[in-house]
């Protein structure tokens, strides 16, 4: 029997919440279990646990301009952020828990990847998450969304992979004026 290693796996967003503040600067948390051994963390103030970051990229691409794509932003500045982390245990082989401590991508890319099975569940409970907040405090809390990513919170340090907006290419379009005989 392969001996088990624990290792905290989930999804964070991050937004900026605009035009709010907390009372003398004074940061709320909470956190608990939301059933099937997922948990939730939530966190309102000016200095989030998991750090700032912003992903920008402009909606459309026109053929010969230049476009942002994927462009991280760890200066960001606000006065107020709302945090959302939602995480579980996940019960990892020996190999993976010390690839993870050893920073191995593979190990990395192999927790990351059982995140991303769970996205969907994930997205939909912070979905509602934000719902509420935005209801029962104010929807400047949830308007401004920086980043959504897969994360792993245990190990040497927190790993996260960074997935931006979509970009539409767009075709280059030449109309011509014809004069057409009938």
């Amino acid at each position: 029997m392969e001996i088990m290693g624990i290792e905290k796996i989930g999804v964070r967003r991050l937004y900026d919440a605009l035009g709010c503040s907390v009372f003398d600067g004074v940061p709320i948390q909470v956190a608990g279990p939301i059933g099937s051994g997922k948990n939730v963390s939530i966190y309102i103030g000016p200095t989030p646990p998991l750090g700032v970051m912003r992903i920008e990229a402009d909606q459309y691409h026109v053929p010969g301009k230049q476009a942002k794509i994927m462009n991280t932003d760890i200066g960001y500045q606000s006065d107020c952020f709302l945090e959302i982390v939602l995480s579980f245990d996940y019960e990892a082989t020996e190999e993976i828990s010390s690839g993870l401590l050893n920073k191995d991508q593979k190990s990395r890319e192999y927790l990351l990847g059982i995140v991303e099975k769970e996205l969907e569940l994930f997205e939909k409970l912070i979905d509602s998450i934000v719902g509420i907040i935005g209801l029962k405090f104010h929807r400047q809390f949830t308007l401004k969304n920086l980043i959504e990513n897969s994360m792993i919170l245990s190990g040497p340090e927190p790993v996260s992979s960074i997935v931006g907006p979509s970009v539409e290419m767009l075709e280059s379009v030449n109309l011509v004026d014809q004069a057409s005989v009938l």
